[in-house]
């Protein structure tokens, strides 16, 4: 607490730098995600599937 006080940094500082690496990480997910549905739909799979084959590798196994 003692650093965090000397250095000037407020929870709220915190808790917005905490915000935006979260929105960063769900954004760059959502990136992998649309690119592998993209070149699973250029391969010729239908929308529908290249979707859960996208998602799939990305999350591993998955249930639609």
């Amino acid at each position: 607490m003692f650093l965090i006080q000397t250095l000037g940094f407020t929870i709220n500082l915190l808790t917005l730098l905490a915000i935006v690496l979260s929105v960063g990480l769900v954004v760059d997910d959502a990136i992998v995600v649309v690119e592998n549905v993209e070149r699973h739909l250029r391969e010729g799979l239908k929308p529908i599937d290249a979707a859960l084959k996208g998602r799939a590798s990305w999350w591993g196994p998955s249930s639609p």
